[in-house]
């Protein structure tokens, strides 16, 4: 499937052992809840998904899709984990479609917002 995989690993807690997996965000880890059942089924291990981000990789990406558009921060973006966020100040103006051009493609991949501090 065209998600990654960041982690996967056996934990144990009061209920048993499982399988736990992290992707970059635990919001794209739930779109591929149906598939993660069907692999319990085959399984029979007991699969969650890790309920923390990534978020140096979300800062990564973050980064990477704004300048790969000509965009560029004054400083580090800062990752608001409560808001499901990541706010970036720009170095100078940007051109508005290029910045919601990115804006998609960082939803899509993280199910975060990219928002002007």
């Amino acid at each position: 499937k065209p998600v990654r995989v960041y982690k996967k690993g056996l934990k144990r807690d009061s209920q048993g052992s499982y399988i736990e997996l992290s992707f970059i965000t635990p919001e794209i880890g739930r779109k591929w809840q149906s598939l993660i059942e069907e692999l319990e089924r085959q399984t029979w291990w007991n699969i969650r998904i890790n309920p923390n981000p990534n978020q140096n990789e979300v800062l990564r990406l973050a980064r990477r899709l704004l300048e790969g558009e000509g965009l560029f921060v004054k400083k580090n973006p800062s990752f608001l984990q409560v808001d499901k966020a990541v706010k970036v100040i720009p170095d100078k103006t940007w051109e508005e479609e290029s910045f919601n051009q990115v804006k998609d493609v960082f939803s899509k991949q993280t199910g975060y917002q990219l928002i002007i501090g």
